[in-house]
């Protein structure tokens, strides 16, 4: 008859921390595996792996953040197929260490909860956000915004921006794409601060144009990729 044995422990001399699942808060300090407990005694400098795994009985095994947590860039974080990292709404923890995960959710954010990662993390597939609409792999879209564009006279140009594009940072490549023909407009797309995203049309033509209601697709790819 098979059987299943679950170990939950650190291996300290390895540099393997299991977080424990049962901690109430991540972020707080607990147990001694809360991923709290374990930044604060690996340090930042001393190199260790953080591991994040599935288990019990269910479908998933979630990890809850109830207050705001870093992790630094030390670490390697690894997340197990069916491990789930919720983050309550007004909390964000920052992620600065290299992420392991499967391609699908991992993150779950409730509210104006946040994970950020830093620049370890090359690509960021959205459906680590469940397909929320948070940085994303070139070619994914990250966000959709609606755009009343104005009639843009001959010579001149009309820019948008909007400051909730989250994960996105100075350097990011974007691209965006729009749902109806932009009649030789030039489109330029930049990142102009942390989560904030510009567009802006130029218009090069010898009339005015004005394209009315749109919806204005962004996509990013890391500057380090």
């Amino acid at each position: 008859m098979a059987q299943t044995i679950t170990v939950k422990m650190m291996y300290e001399d390895s540099g393997y921390y299991f977080i424990d699942a049962d901690e109430a808060d991540q972020g707080a300090a607990g147990s001694g595996l809360s991923v709290k407990d374990v930044v604060d005694a690996v340090g930042a400098s001393k190199s260790a792996t953080m591991i994040f795994s599935h288990t019990g009985t269910g479908n998933t095994t979630t990890y809850t953040f109830s207050t705001n947590e870093t992790i630094t860039d030390n670490f390697d974080v690894i997340v197990e197929n069916g491990a789930i990292i919720a983050v309550d709404t007004g909390i964000t923890v920052t992620c600065s260490a290299s992420f392991n995960a499967p391609i699908q959710q991992v993150i779950s954010l409730a509210g104006t909860g946040a994970f950020n990662f830093g620049t370890k993390v090359k690509i960021i597939p959205n459906e680590w956000y469940g397909n929320t609409g948070t940085c994303g792999l070139l070619g994914d879209v990250i966000a959709t915004k609606a755009y009343n564009a104005p009639s843009i006279p001959a010579g001149l140009y009309a820019a948008v921006s909007w400051n909730n594009i989250t994960g996105v940072v100075l350097g990011d490549h974007v691209i965006s794409s729009f749902d109806i023909d932009v009649q030789n407009l030039i489109i330029d797309t930049r990142v102009i601060a942390t989560d904030t995203v510009e567009v802006t049309l130029y218009n090069n033509t010898a009339g005015a144009i004005d394209l009315g209601l749109c919806n204005i697709d962004i996509m990013v790819m890391r500057s380090d990729i």
